[in-house]
């Protein structure tokens, strides 16, 4: 049982890298077979990897059908904007509170390697440093409630985020213009016009999401219409 176990922990941890990074689409299939093959493992610690991964809202498990990538609606996305944005802004109010210096520099040296990752034209590298980026607020912020409610939903923020979130230059570099505004604002101690920024980069990357899901939604529909008009011949 411990075997499996910490085998089941190992398929989950990997799983959770692959949908993080967007390496699965949104609502996509998985298949315990397959991937009882690929780890080399049977299909019972698969099986309790997926549950994990279901607790964490990051695959659907639908009985007599299989398992899914979760594919939120843009309703769900923008709920999930709106619980960021509250819990952020407390955190950040306890980490200035409680080890602002300490804080300020995570901050720091994450918005710097940011920079790095754009100049390589590193997408996967950068999206995993926004997601400690915006997670910096809660390791300093000494309430492990709050962490534990935000750790639940930093997987699925990331996967949103490789999935939906604009390629454009003009989208990045406000982003990063946002990212650098909240450490200067940070390091002064202002939690007030801290959470100020963080409510309009969440905001306007929430709304993004939701409509590039939209859009993305329109789409496939056609997609399907038209796979269908052309099998009946119409």
């Amino acid at each position: 049982m411990l075997r499996d176990s910490s085998l089941a922990y190992g398929v989950a941890a990997e799983l959770r890298t692959a949908i993080m990074d967007g390496a699965f689409n949104l609502g996509e299939p998985l298949s315990e077979d397959v991937i009882s093959d690929i780890f080399g493992v049977s299909r019972t610690p698969v099986r309790e990897a997926l549950r994990e991964l279901q607790a964490e809202g990051l695959v659907d498990i639908v009985p007599k059908s299989g398992t899914y990538i979760f594919r939120p609606s843009a309703d769900e996305i923008l709920e999930l904007g709106d619980c960021r944005i509250r819990f952020e802004a407390w955190a950040v109010e306890l980490a200035i509170a409680g080890n602002k210096e300490g804080a300020a520099n995570d901050l720091a040296t994450l918005l710097a390697a940011m920079s790095d990752a754009l100049d390589a034209d590193d997408r996967r590298e950068y999206n995993r440093l926004d997601a400690r980026f915006h997670l910096t607020f809660f390791d300093h912020c000494g309430n492990r409630y709050l962490q534990r409610a935000y750790r639940m939903n930093v997987a699925r923020i990331s996967a949103l985020r490789a999935h939906l979130a604009s390629r454009t230059a003009g989208a990045t570099a406000t982003s990063m213009e946002e990212h650098a505004l909240i450490v200067e604002r940070f390091r002064r101690g202002d939690a007030a016009g801290v959470a100020a920024v963080l409510e309009r980069h969440i905001l306007r990357t929430r709304d993004s999401y939701a409509s590039a899901l939209r859009q993305r939604e329109v789409v496939e529909s056609g997609s399907k219409r038209d796979r269908l008009v052309q099998k009946l011949g119409r």
